[in-house]
Order: C-alpha cells, then sequence, then structure tokens
C-alpha cells in the first residue's frame, strides 16, 4: 500500500510542477523570426517608425512566462527588446528605452548570452547618462566583462562623459579630441565625433571654443533637414550672435522655419511612439499575469487533488494496519470460539488419549511407539464439525476458499489452533516427525504465508 501511494504520488507531483507547460512548435517560431527580419529590414532601411509593430509581433508570439519559454525563444524576444530599445532612444523616449533594454537585459541574464548582456549593459548606461543618473550609468558600464571591438570608443566616450557631468571639463575633452584622432588615422570619418564635442564644449565655461566643432554640421547637410540638424544650427546661431556675426547668423535663421515643423512632427512621432509602446507593455503584462493566475490556479488544484489522495491513502493504510493489528491480536471474542473449540467434547477424548501414556513420553525419537494412536478418519470429520460448531462454519469456509485443502490438513489446522504441539500431532497422525513437518509447510505454502501457521487461522476467523 506504501509504495502505491508513492507511486500515485509520485505522479500527481510530477504533473503539479509540469501544468500549464507551454511550449512553443516550429511554425509558431517561425512566424516570430519573420515579423522579428520584417521589423529589422524596415529599421535597417530608416524606415524607424515602421519596424516598432513587428518587434512588438515577435514579443507577443513568443513571451510567455519565463520558466515556459526556451533558449531560442528568449533569445530572439531579447534582440526584439534590444531593437525596440534603439528605435525609442532615437525618438528621444528615454523613458520607455531604458524600459525595452532592461527586458532584453532580463532575458540575456537567464541565458547567458554575454555578448548580448555586454552590448545591452552599455546601451543602458549610454540612456541613464542621458537621463542625468550618473551613479545608475557608471554600474552597468562597470558591469561589462567584455567590450568589442567596435564599442571601444563608445564606451570610453561614455566614461569621459562622467568626467564632464563631474565639471572635469579639460580630461573629458581631452579624452574626446584622441577619439577623434585616432579614427581620423584610421580613415574614420569624424564630423559626427566634432559635433559631438562641440555640443559638450557649447554647454560648458568653453562655449565660445565650441565653433570649429559645431560647424562640422553643415558638411553633412544634404538638404534633408533633420531634428538634430537643426538643433546644432541654433548652438551655432547663438554663437554668432554674441559674435556679433550677422551674416552667419542669417544663414542659421534660414533654418529655424524647417527646424519647428520637423521638431514639430518628431515630437508628434515621438509621443505616438511613446503611447504605443506603452500600450504594448500594459497588454503584456496583463496577458502574463493573467498566464500565472492561471498556473498557479492548477497548481493549487493539483496540490489540493495531491493532498486528497495522499489523506485517502494514508487513511487506507491507516485501516488495513488496524485491521491487521487486530487481527494479529485476537479479540475476546475470537479467543472465546478458540476457547469453545477447546472444550469440545472430541478436543478432550483426544487430550485424554494423550495423557493416558504420559505427554512427556512422546519425543521426536519415540514418536512411532504411539501410533496406534492415530486418528482415524472419522475423528478427522468430527474434529473439523466440532471447529465449525464452535467457529461458525471457520473450517467449511477455510475448504471453500482453499480447495486443495484435504481432510488431514483441515485436522491439522484443528489442532494448531487447539495449542497441540508438533510432537503431539505426528503421534496424532501416525506419522514421524518430518512428515510432520513437511505437511505444516505444505499447509502453509496453499495459504502462501511464511510465519506462523496458528497466527494466520486466528486473523482468519
Amino acid at each position: 500500500m506504501s509504495r502505491k501511494l508513492f507511486i500515485i504520488s509520485l505522479i500527481l507531483f510530477v504533473g503539479l510542477f509540469s501544468c500549464v507547460k507551454v511550449e512553443h512548435d516550429s511554425e509558431h517560431f517561425d512566424a516570430a523570426m519573420i515579423s522579428y527580419d520584417s521589423g529589422f529590414y524596415y529599421h535597417s532601411n530608416g524606415i524607424i517608425d515602421e519596424a516598432l509593430p513587428y518587434y512588438f509581433e515577435t514579443a507577443n508570439l513568443l513571451e510567455v512566462l519565463p520558466e515556459d519559454m526556451s533558449h531560442k525563444d528568449m533569445n530572439l524576444t531579447a534582440r526584439a527588446y534590444h531593437q525596440m530599445g534603439m528605435i525609442l532612444s532615437r525618438y528621444f523616449q528615454h523613458r520607455q528605452s531604458i524600459d525595452a533594454y532592461k527586458q532584453a537585459y532580463y532575458y540575456e541574464n537567464i541565458i547567458q548570452d554575454t555578448i548580448w548582456l555586454n552590448r545591452t549593459r552599455l546601451q543602458l548606461a549610454s540612456e541613464f547618462n542621458v537621463m542625468k543618473e550618473v551613479d545608475t550609468s557608471e554600474y552597468y558600464l562597470n558591469q561589462m566583462t567584455y567590450v568589442d571591438p567596435g564599442y571601444e570608443m563608445e564606451v570610453t566616450r561614455l566614461r569621459a562623459k562622467y568626467c564632464y557631468d563631474r565639471k572635469d571639463y579639460e580630461e573629458a575633452f581631452r579624452i574626446n579630441k584622441e577619439i577623434i584622432s585616432e579614427k581620423h588615422r584610421a580613415g574614420i570619418p569624424t564630423n559626427s565625433d566634432s559635433i559631438g564635442l562641440g555640443i559638450l564644449m557649447y554647454h560648458s565655461p568653453y562655449k565660445l571654443q565650441s565653433k570649429p566643432y559645431l560647424q562640422k554640421v553643415f558638411s553633412m547637410y544634404d538638404d534633408s533637414v533633420t531634428v538634430e540638424f537643426c538643433a546644432i544650427v541654433a548652438l551655432l546661431a547663438e554663437i554668432y550672435k554674441l559674435e556679433g556675426n550677422a551674416d552667419s547668423l542669417a544663414i542659421c535663421s534660414k533654418f529655424f522655419g524647417d527646424y519647428a515643423k520637423v521638431d514639430s512632427e518628431v515630437q508628434s512621432k515621438g509621443m505616438k511612439l511613446d503611447f504605443t509602446y506603452d500600450d504594448f507593455v500594459a497588454k503584456r503584462n496583463e496577458r502574463l499575469n493573467n498566464l500565472l493566475e492561471e498556473k498557479n490556479n492548477r497548481r493549487k488544484t493539483m496540490l489540493i487533488s495531491v493532498i486528497v489522495a495522499s489523506v485517502v491513502l494514508l487513511s487506507s493504510i491507516i485501516i488495513v494496519k488496524i485491521k491487521r493489528t487486530k487481527k494479529g491480536n485476537p479479540d475476546n471474542n475470537t479467543e472465546e470460539l478458540i476457547r469453545a473449540f477447546g472444550q469440545s467434547a472430541i478436543i478432550q477424548e483426544i487430550r485424554t488419549r494423550l495423557q493416558s501414556v504420559g505427554i512427556t513420553k512422546i519425543t521426536t525419537k519415540n514418536i512411532e511407539e504411539f501410533s496406534d494412536m492415530a486418528l482415524s478418519n472419522s475423528e478427522m470429520h468430527t474434529l473439523r464439525d466440532a471447529a465449525d460448531a464452535a467457529m461458525n462454519g471457520f473450517m467449511s469456509r477455510l475448504m471453500n476458499q482453499y480447495p486443495k485443502l484435504t481432510s488431514a490438513d483441515v485436522a491439522c489446522c484443528c489442532l494448531v489452533l487447539s495449542g497441540f504441539s508438533n510432537a503431539e500431532m505426528a503421534v496424532l497422525f501416525g506419522v514421524k516427525y518430518n512428515a510432520l513437518n513437511a505437511r505444516i509447510a505444505k499447509i502453509k505454502k496453499t495459504f502462501d504465508i511464511e510465519g506462523s501457521l496458528r497466527d494466520f487461522l486466528v486473523k482468519n476467523i
């Protein structure tokens, strides 16, 4: 019974911890991959705001509870969130960008994708730096265990920004100039780096020294006006105004109308992306919370089932043990039945017969001397009838239950119940001691028991 309890409980507990398991088939993952590739196509071709919905769809197709996601599900979901972070940052939605990068970081950390973990740490460090949360920015940067060669300058530039934020301007500018020189020697365009240095200088006591760096913006002008372009031109206009340079100021002023228009469009797109992302996050959280609640409810149901099954099985074990205990320790009624049988005429007659020669004379060595005391067939039947009369038909029930029992076997059982010794029973059957033991062994085999024959008989009265 205890073995059955163990097996059933094991099955139930396995069910408990495997319930609500969600596994995506290959077609499901392929659909998510197609969506991601579509988003990346738009993203890489500059159609940035069109890419975001595809990344949302990728996450929606794959994202369930973390314990139900495969390694490749987490990998692709993390890539989608990383791309979301880049797009949101591009439209100055830094709060949402940080949220997306953190979600990517969460999955990358679970699957220990060290390469992308370090890239995401760098992006988070940059975003928190923009948000003026320098300590948090430095925390993520210091967490980087490896820097891709292509990102080394970005890390160096970020460390220079920390110097700048601590008002160590000269050190910050020195580092940025070294980056520009290194890229120039490598034949890499440096206009963006120069403009970045100019912006830092403009917002420092070295404001007027920023002009030659900011002027690099005109070398990047290609008839398409962007917010970044117009914002830098506006900084130059302030410098020209301080210098009294009316001609240059007039040139800058030509872009102010375009700046207002483009800035309005960017702000509008940014607000739209802000709302779209927040809506995506709200729906995602609701869906994941529902999945978690569903899994918890099923686990509770399964746990209750395990408890109920355990209680039922334990109760069954206790009941069986109680019954066995009762059978192993006969109640007063059973003892009365056995005692009544012992007082029957046939038992008394047999005891008198044995006592007539002196019970102490009967041993395993002289059993054959008393062969004339063996029971007759009629006496064996009388024994069975007396046992049935005293014990409510016990011997008849036993013969019906075990058809292989012979009359001699039943008589042997009657004598065992009455407490006769093996030597006495050997005399009563007119056989040698070993033959009597063989009969008892045969009877026990019929009953399929190994212990005491008398205990078995008492338990089953």
